[in-house]
């Protein structure tokens, strides 16, 4: 089982979405042995599942 230790927003710069795509977050997960991980997640979706830092993600 993974933990969300912090939701950023992704990046653009100085770039714009383009048509039809959607923003992005950087999602840090950390599991019971330590281990990390980072991954890109749909920002929208992240929302609608009620994912918040210190959520459990079974990923």
């Amino acid at each position: 089982m993974w933990k969300v230790q912090k939701i950023l927003e992704g990046d653009y710069g100085c770039e714009e979405l383009m048509p039809g795509e959607s923003k992005k977050a950087v999602v840090y997960l950390v599991n019971n042995n330590g281990e990390e991980k980072q991954i890109l997640a749909d920002d929208e979706w992240l929302y609608e599942n009620d994912i918040v830092e210190g959520s459990e993600w079974t990923y």
